[in-house]
């Protein structure tokens, strides 16, 4: 799941800067991915992670447009939640949210 969303921050966002956080708090913990990239135009935002959907369909960057729809299916079977926030030309950031009734210390 991390590698998908990194594998597309490298081929799509030719971005300069990326970090990674982890933030705990006291419901969940977050997972924030940030780039510095192109970012992503607000007339596909919505699309992004449709199974097959590329937003770039004259890229000559390989890829099927599965991804972000793995991902996302991946994180909904944990319970867990992604969203993005981008403006275009200044990059974007993923927050994948975990709930801590999750992993419950036993």
């Amino acid at each position: 799941m991390l590698k998908e969303s990194l594998s597309n921050v490298i081929k799509h966002a030719k971005a300069s800067h990326v970090s990674i956080s982890i933030i705990f708090m006291p419901d969940h913990f977050s997972v924030e991915i940030k780039d510095n990239g192109k970012g992503i135009d607000k007339s596909v935002r919505e699309n992004i992670f449709e199974k097959f959907f590329r937003a770039d369909t004259n890229s000559t960057l390989p890829g099927l447009g599965l991804g972000l729809y793995y991902v996302k299916q991946c994180l909904q079977i944990h319970e867990w939640e992604i969203s993005f926030e981008s403006k275009l030309g200044h990059g974007t950031e993923f927050l994948i949210r975990m709930p801590r009734n999750n992993y419950s210390q036993q």
